[in-house]
């Protein structure tokens, strides 16, 4: 599952992309929306992003200026830039730009998907993984286990001068004497690897926690007890915003565990706590994130975040409940966006997860699920009152009434006015 941002400030230009790349189930991406340039920089402080489709002309902040921040963020984030014809200068800047496409803003739908289709197919070929899999076969199999025994000093209480030396040593960069954010793993597999193949797969993990995490990050990790891992990350900035950064690492942390999921079959579910820790005392704080992973997130790929704002009610005990749990949800907030981050969130999953449990245990897409919710209370105002269409669409969810007209059509045969209109002379 990828995430892909829409910035235009042409609301009807906004709304008609959302609407038509939202039908593509077959794209598997999360479609979000900014209006603005500066509402698409709040985004990406919150939200990872891997895919950019934006206006390259706008007021404020054009949309190269907008990659560039991006970037900052998301390095491996690709770009479509949507351009007139008399934005040459623009086009010419963009060309110079790696992983960058344009499009006219005439092109038709075809040519769209086609592009995003691509752009897909570029993060794939660069999330292959076999070079990383070299990688932790050269690294051989010691350190993996020099690192237990790190955490396990760490999580056990015991800090001391040769622990923080050790450290130095394993990790150069990194700086015993200021505070980490911490996040807690494990691997939810029933299989019984052996030692060298433990060894690969977590010297792969290292690999791919430093591709995503280093960027703002000093990463450290280990095993510290049988498939349970802990990430001690040190922010590169220490003056850096401590909610962005908590957000960009669940957001990293995101994209390792669809890797995981995606190369290997194996789920890694995260809990993330946001506020920093004193690195010399950090054992009751990795109790309590083991405590949330044994009884919140005992199966599949979760993810949670501790210490920002209050968490939802998501104790969920198997996979059928909180697929139970996100279809209440959906019929009890039709009427509001659902986008696939928030509705994981809610029950403390990765969305690519979801996405993939959902289809598996209902035999449809989310999207079609929530599409269908929604039209069935749309039958339900069509024939019970005299409201019209837009605002039926508007109050159903729909983002604008011509996506609402092609979706009741798609699923009941009628257009909405003419399902009215049947009904009554029936």
């Amino acid at each position: 599952m990828y995430r892909l941002l829409i910035v235009d400030d042409e609301p009807d230009v906004l709304l008609a992309l959302h609407a038509f790349l939202v039908e593509q189930e077959d794209l598997d991406i999360d479609v979000l929306t900014a209006s603005s340039a500066a509402e698409a920089l709040k985004i990406l402080d919150l939200e990872r992003l891997d895919i950019l489709l934006s206006d390259i002309c706008m007021p404020g902040m054009n949309g190269i200026e907008l990659l560039r921040r991006v970037r900052d963020n998301w390095p491996d984030c690709r770009t479509i830039f949507l351009s007139g014809y008399t934005e040459f200068a623009y086009i010419y800047e963009a060309e110079k730009l790696e992983a960058v496409s344009y499009l006219l803003k005439t092109e038709s739908r075809s040519r769209i998907i086609e592009t995003v289709r691509k752009a897909i197919e570029q993060i794939d070929e660069a999330n292959r993984i076999a070079r990383l899999e070299q990688l932790a076969v050269q690294k051989g199999v010691e350190r993996p286990y020099l690192m237990r025994e790190v955490m396990e000093s760490l999580t056990g209480g015991d800090w001391s001068a040769h622990l923080s030396q050790t450290i130095r040593h394993l990790h150069p960069g990194f700086d015993t004497g200021r505070p980490v954010l911490m996040a807690v793993g494990r691997v939810n597999s029933s299989e019984r690897p052996d030692f060298h193949q433990k060894a690969r797969f977590l010297a792969l993990l290292e690999d791919l926690a430093i591709r995503h995490l280093c960027r703002h990050f000093q990463v450290m990790l280990g095993e510290t007890e049988r498939w349970h891992l802990m990430f001690l990350l040190q922010p590169g900035d220490p003056a850096a915003d401590q909610t962005r950064l908590a957000h960009l690492a669940r957001g990293s942390f995101e994209t390792i565990q669809t890797l995981l999921m995606d190369n290997h079959g194996i789920y890694l579910s995260i809990v993330i706590h946001a506020q920093e820790q004193d690195l010399t005392s950090i054992q009751p704080t990795y109790e309590h994130l083991v405590g949330i992973l044994r009884t919140e997130l005992r199966y599949g790929a979760g993810i949670r975040m501790l210490g920002l704002t209050e968490q939802p009610d998501g104790l969920l005990s198997d996979e059928n409940q909180a697929i139970a749990m996100v279809r209440t949800i959906v019929e009890q907030h039709y009427d509001r966006p659902l986008s696939l981050t928030w509705l994981a969130g809610q029950v403390y999953l990765n969305p690519s997860y979801l996405s993939r449990l959902f289809k598996r245990l209902t035999r449809m897409t989310l999207i079609h699920y929530i599409n269908q919710v929604r039209i069935s209370r749309a039958k339900e105002l069509l024939l019970t009152t005299n409201m019209k269409v837009s605002d039926i669409a508007a109050g159903t969810g729909f983002e604008s009434p011509s996506y609402f007209n092609q979706a009741f059509k798609k699923q009941v045969g009628l257009a909405p006015i003419d399902f009215r209109q049947n009904k009554k002379e029936d």
